[in-house]
């Protein structure tokens, strides 16, 4: 986490598993746009996602090779 965070690797959008966000963070910012459109009468899409057990499901050797290209390299692996 360290290496994605001090190369910003990581979306800005993302919460979950990072220092200091969560959960909160993106209700308040799906309530914010909520308000936002419902004032200029416009319309929201909004698609929710359970990745529970995602990581279980993932191929790691792909993984791997996705952060190697990232620069993360085998020591923090280990």
């Amino acid at each position: 986490m360290w290496y994605l965070e001090k190369h910003q690797l990581l979306s800005n959008m993302q919460t979950g598993f990072r220092r200091g966000r969560n959960t909160v963070d993106q209700i308040v910012k799906l309530q914010d746009a909520i308000i936002r459109r419902q004032q200029n009468k416009g319309h929201l899409l909004a698609v929710f996602v359970d990745f529970e057990k995602a990581f279980d499901m993932v191929w790691k050797n792909g993984l791997f090779i996705k952060l190697k290209r990232l620069g993360v390299n085998d020591q923090m692996f280990e």
